[in-house]
């Protein structure tokens, strides 16, 4: 289910989420917007404004190399 949210995330399948579509996620759960935008910054962990599929594996609890996001 962690993948499978990343890989929704990730609209142009680059392997990493980015500005645009966290803000759409985050949009989507507007109500949540307060804790939700900390938690996304605490995900990423180089400070770049994506999360790699790696972070997100990694700030959700996933064992190491079990990251790699599976597209349809």
């Amino acid at each position: 289910a962690v993948l499978w949210e990343f890989c929704e995330l990730d609209r142009t399948h680059d392997n990493s989420v980015n500005n645009e579509e966290i803000a759409r996620f985050v949009r989507s759960l507007k109500v949540l917007e307060h804790c939700i935008q900390p938690f996304l910054n605490h995900c990423d962990t180089d400070n770049d404004n994506k999360i790699s599929s790696e972070e997100w594996g990694t700030c959700l609890g996933l064992e190491k190399g079990n990251y790699t996001p599976a597209y349809f």
